[in-house]
């Protein structure tokens, strides 16, 4: 039922989202995978994976390759202030991506008290250049003002250093009050996750 009336020229985009994906490990990842592909038949699949990196090893990077995935993390600042190791971890499991030949892509939801140029310097060291912001929504995250000035402040590091902060959602969302459009309402209105 999910596909019916959908057009087989385009492929089905199959998105694994936290939790984090990798704990359960290989096994099962690869046992979800071949799963889906068997469910889906001959439709085209395109893969993607939002992870922290948490339980990645090489056969997972392996398995990640041979399904052609697209793979985003997350900097996940409010972690790596509390454990500065991880922030060491994650770059070493980031560097293992591009060894084989991934691009990853990273998102970051901002926490009160985060400071862009910290931010920014810090992924920058890890070979990032630019940032997809996502919208903290709950007690713990920016108020819209906070928010808005967090935005501010984004606009002149990018202003000054060049690293692009892609602000579009977390935009969107100050100004209409809800979670981002990806992980947030539409993702579990429209979505199966």
């Amino acid at each position: 039922n999910l596909l019916r009336g959908s057009n087989r020229n385009r492929p089905v985009n199959v998105i694994l989202h936290g939790g984090e994906p990798l704990l359960p490990g290989y096994c099962n990842l690869k046992e979800h995978i071949e799963a889906l592909e068997s469910l889906l038949g001959d439709w085209l699949i395109g893969w993607s994976i939002q992870t922290s990196l948490v339980g990645l090893t090489r056969q997972i990077i392996e398995l990640l390759a041979e399904h052609n995935f697209r793979v985003g993390t997350s900097y996940d600042n409010f972690r790596f202030q509390r454990h500065p190791n991880l922030l060491e971890h994650w770059g070493r499991q980031v560097a293992l991506l591009r060894e084989a030949g991934f691009v990853p892509g990273v998102s970051w939801t901002p926490g009160r008290g985060d400071d862009p140029q910290a931010i920014a310097e810090a992924l920058m060291s890890l070979g990032f250049f630019t940032v997809q912001v996502d919208r903290c929504i709950g007690p713990d995250c920016p108020s819209n003002a906070e928010h808005a000035q967090l935005l501010q402040q984004m606009y002149e590091v990018q202003r000054k250093i060049g690293f692009v902060f892609g602000v579009i959602e977390a935009a969107k969302t100050v100004l209409k009050g809800h979670s981002a459009d990806r992980w947030g309402t539409k993702c579990r209105q429209n979505a199966y996750v």
